[in-house]
């Protein structure tokens, strides 16, 4: 094997995973290959292995090059070439592993098909693979791992294991232990919404009983399904039986736990002074809470110094990916509960991973629970749940929330979201065509979208020119343009120009980074000034002095513009950045040809974060390609946890 202790940190980038080295080293392979030869003899296989391999992504070049440098062999044959480049090019989209028996025969997935990079069959990938010394079945450290026609990097073999081990071991205990009555008031009690015997089910409820009787509990659900509700049943039922019990909230990013945490203190409002006082006022990042420290890329809560808390709710799970959520699991206490909340529709993490859709996939909420935990729900509640016979050891842990009660079951916004996840594009435009929504826009024609944004106008001018600070904060949850793209007239780039200069055709004075009213979004997290990728807030100078102000809990915070960590202007998001914020309304701008970010997923979340209102600007085709094209990334997560 070639996995030397000592020369470990030279695999540092992945577990065995190379570190990339100097700028030059990603061009070394191709160097090589045109001195050496990277194929089994023949001409052709030397043209297609160093071809395969002039397309994969940095890391996995100097991959090559080291297990190459490492191996007995003075060649690469072209199906090591092309396995190499489907994992790096994989990898950089978000999957986990690449399925061999998917992509034998298909061309090398790039933006623009070459000719002639048609990936070699899966047969012959596994034959080779199978007998490189530096590829393992997974029992034993290898920088690659081959088992059940997946090829995997190590390190993400290992953290998917890992981390199905962690959660499988967090319900293996059975059920936590809870007072009858204490349940009974929790799951029937003046919290419960529906909680009246009845043929269906109250599904806030069945998440309040779960998460009170497992150390795990993820409840996913759409926008107003009640997932803030429940945590506050759980939260009130567990201080009553442990009032000692210590709480931690969490989310992904800054600006889901701000939301978060406005969502909560709107509820705790209505609640008891003594359970008030016992939530934590301040939802804190995961990294925040993880300690994260940039320079050793470490957390300082591990497995060896765990988190205090016995009780962590994370909300905004779909944005965790694979390696955070590991980190999030190895440094709870041994006697911790766990609560994910999250949205599985949604956009996936940015990093590589789809975590809560894996494990809904391995606990399928929709299917049915076991018939010991239906049993205790009867008795408690008088309400019958459906029952699966075999259900993987975490599918009691598993809920997912119907009823939205932010929409009525007449809203066009409700109604279009559902469609677009159910992958109904004919409903979908029906809706949009529909005069009797008026929550619901559809903008076809096709005018640029920088001409179109002037119906916008009244109100980003109102917005640029508020005198009031408070009304300039308020303005940020009130509309938002979002789009798919970064760059390009339909992008957030090209968007954010057209803006500025409606601004300076009416009159403002849109110039300069940090003109009055201009909204500023922060990129970077930074501790000192203690804010978080995400944060948003209003350019608010003073004089000479060039200031950004952002709400706090405790009212507004004023940061000279000099402190601010890396940031740029928000009159136009993309949709990813929106995830976990909530507007009254969105624009939401969609490129007019087909786009390989298109998708249902990245619709659904636009459509998603409106209240109020949703204006569509786009074709018929580009809504029609990304509501009939679904985000699918390569795991075996469900497969580890006994699912899917």
């Amino acid at each position: 094997m070639l996995c030397l202790p000592a020369r470990r940190r030279r695999w540092r980038a992945t577990g065995f995973l190379l570190r990339t080295g100097s700028p030059g080293a990603a061009s070394r392979p191709r160097r090589r290959a045109a001195r050496q030869g990277w194929g089994t003899g023949d001409r052709s296989d030397v043209v297609s292995a160093s071809d395969f391999l002039s397309h994969c992504p940095a890391v996995e070049r100097h991959l090559a090059a080291l297990l190459l440098r490492k191996s007995s062999s003075a060649q690469l044959s072209s199906e090591l070439a092309a396995a190499l480049a489907l994992l790096g090019l994989l990898r950089e989209r978000g999957d986990l592993c690449v399925p061999l028996e998917h992509w034998g025969g298909r061309p090398l997935p790039l933006d623009e098909a070459v000719a002639g990079l048609t990936v070699p069959s899966a047969e012959a990938m596994e034959k080779v693979l199978a007998k490189l010394p530096f590829v393992s079945d997974g029992e034993k450290p290898a920088p690659l791992v081959l088992k059940d026609g997946f090829l995997y990097l190590w390190r993400f073999y290992a953290g998917e294991q890992r981390l199905a081990q962690r959660l499988a071991s967090m319900v293996q205990s059975g059920p936590l232990p809870i007072e009858d009555d204490l349940l009974r008031a929790s799951l029937i009690g003046e919290n419960a919404l529906g909680g009246a015997p009845g043929a269906t089910p109250d599904w806030q409820s069945v998440a309040v009983h779960s998460a009170l009787r497992h150390r795990l509990c993820v409840i996913t659900g759409g926008p107003g399904t009640g997932k803030t509700t429940v945590v506050l049943r759980v939260l009130r039922a567990l201080l009553a039986q442990d009032p000692e019990l210590d709480v931690a909230l969490a989310a992904p990013t800054g600006k889901a736990a701000a939301r978060m945490s406005e969502s909560m203190r709107g509820r705790l409002a209505s609640v008891p002074e003594e359970l008030r006082s016992r939530v934590p006022e301040q939802v804190q990042t995961l990294h925040r809470l993880l300690g994260y420290m940039p320079r050793e890329n470490k957390f300082r809560h591990r497995r060896q110094r765990p988190l205090p808390q016995r009780l962590l709710i994370v909300d905004e799970v779909s944005m965790v990916d694979l390696e955070l959520m590991l980190a999030l699991v190895e440094a709870l206490r041994g006697d911790a509960r766990l609560i994910l909340l999250g949205d599985a529709d949604q956009l996936a993490s940015v990093g590589a991973g789809a975590v809560l859709r894996e494990l809904c996939l391995a606990t399928d909420p929709m299917r049915g629970y076991s018939a010991a935990f239906a049993a205790a729900h009867l008795a408690a509640t008088g309400q019958q749940l459906p029952v699966e016979a075999e259900r993987g050891p975490l599918g009691d842990s598993s809920v997912r929330l119907r009823l939205s009660h932010r929409f009525r079951e007449d809203s066009g916004i409700g109604q279009l979201a559902e469609a677009v996840r159910a992958g109904d594009a004919d409903s979908a435009l029906d809706l949009l065509r529909d005069e009797s929504c008026p929550d619901l826009e559809w903008i076809t024609e096709r005018s640029s979208p920088g001409k179109a944004v002037q119906r916008l106008g009244d109100e980003l001018l109102a917005r640029a020119t508020a005198d009031d600070l408070e009304n300039a904060l308020g303005g940020l949850s009130e509309l938002q343009i979002l789009c798919a793209l970064r760059r390009g007239p339909y992008g957030v780039e090209g968007l954010g120009a057209a803006v500025e200069e409606l601004l300076r055709a009416r009159g403002v004075a849109a110039s300069g980074r940090f003109y009055r009213g201009r909204p500023i979004l922060v990129t970077h997290n930074d501790r000192s000034s203690r804010l978080s990728n995400g944060d948003i807030g209003v350019a608010w100078p003073e004089g000479d002095d060039e200031r950004v102000a952002f709400a706090a809990q405790d009212g507004v915070r004023m940061l000279a513009a000099a402190r601010l960590p890396e940031h740029e202007p928000a009159w136009a998001l993309t949709i990813h950045k929106s995830q976990g914020s909530e507007y009254d309304r969105v624009w939401v701008v969609l490129p007019p040809q087909d786009h390989p970010m298109l998708c249902a997923e990245l619709l659904y979340t636009a459509i998603t974060r409106a209240r109020q209102r949703v204006t569509l600007h786009a074709s018929e085709a580009a809504l029609r390609q990304a509501i009939g094209r679904r985000t699918e990334r390569a795991s075996t997560l469900a497969t580890a946890l006994g699912g899917g």
